[in-house]
């Protein structure tokens, strides 16, 4: 299995970024602890179903860049460099040693082995991703990264903000110290998103959105997180059960203010 996959074919200027979608754990995964924690940590950590969320994107032309290990293996949404990476505080930095519980489930990586994982999975992974962006900014002179996710309704242990809003939608910016999310998106994502009745609040309780390095700096490259609670397409009742069954209608009526932010971004 590759790592990573591209999805879409990149008639539009949007690049979906999809780190946290996969269950997939590779056979060598270093897991000290019972089926059962193994279980919960996937349910409560992956981004269910985002692929199917942010479809409408790719459907319009948009390309994905779509991580096909589960984040418990590699997350690719870290910083390399361990002492600036502060998730590594709780044990969930570029390969997790801990969970959502604080338990640790692993050693720590030797340094040895530490860079080697970085060149087989988080270098090639960060390569392929400026790639993308270079490609598009090339082809179209301007780039809009959609960082997308999900989140349960409840805080997990391991969360910074635990107080935080908690809204069905979350808009995760970069604006400084170089504005990376304009007002305008900012705005008008808020727009179409409460006018088909969500509740919407910026950088609460995720905050930020990605971009590849190469790009800090250069505004023609804009990046937003979308961060979606998951109770607004998923079974709620089957969730808390430990499934993560699609509610269709729900789903269809994300994908109906979806569609409109995209009308205002095409300018259609």
């Amino acid at each position: 299995m590759h790592t990573f996959k591209t999805i879409g074919n990149g008639s539009i200027p949007i690049v979906l970024h999809l780190p946290h979608n996969a269950t997939h754990i590779p056979e060598d995964f270093d897991w000290n602890l019972d089926q059962h924690t193994l279980d919960q940590e996937i349910h409560r950590l992956v981004d269910h179903h985002t692929l199917e969320l942010f479809q409408p994107l790719i459907d319009a032309g948009a390309i994905a860049l779509h991580n096909n290990l589960c984040r418990l293996y590699f997350d690719p949404e870290r910083f390399a460099d361990r002492d600036k990476e502060m998730m590594n505080q709780v044990g969930m930095g570029v390969f997790y040693t801990h969970t959502t519980d604080g338990e640790r489930f692993r050693e720590d990586d030797s340094d040895n082995d530490y860079e080697a994982k970085l060149k087989r999975l988080y270098h090639p992974y960060h390569q392929q991703f400026t790639e993308i962006v270079d490609d598009m900014l090339l082809k179209f002179g301007r780039v809009l990264i959609i960082d997308g996710h999900s989140y349960p309704k409840p805080p997990l242990p391991y969360e910074q903000f635990p107080e935080a809003p908690r809204p069905e939608i979350d808009i995760g910016t970069w604006i400084t110290p170089e504005r990376h999310t304009s007002q305008a998106l900012i705005e008008h994502t808020s727009k179409c998103f409460r006018e088909v009745g969500y509740s919407v609040d910026l950088d609460a309780p995720f905050k930020g959105s990605i971009i590849p390095t190469k790009f800090i700096g250069n505004t023609c490259v804009q990046t937003m997180m979308l961060e979606i609670r998951r109770d607004v397409y998923l079974c709620s009742d089957s969730y808390a059960k430990g499934d993560v069954r699609l509610e269709l209608n729900q789903l269809s009526h994300f994908h109906r203010g979806l569609e409109r932010w995209l009308s205002w971004k095409l300018g259609r």
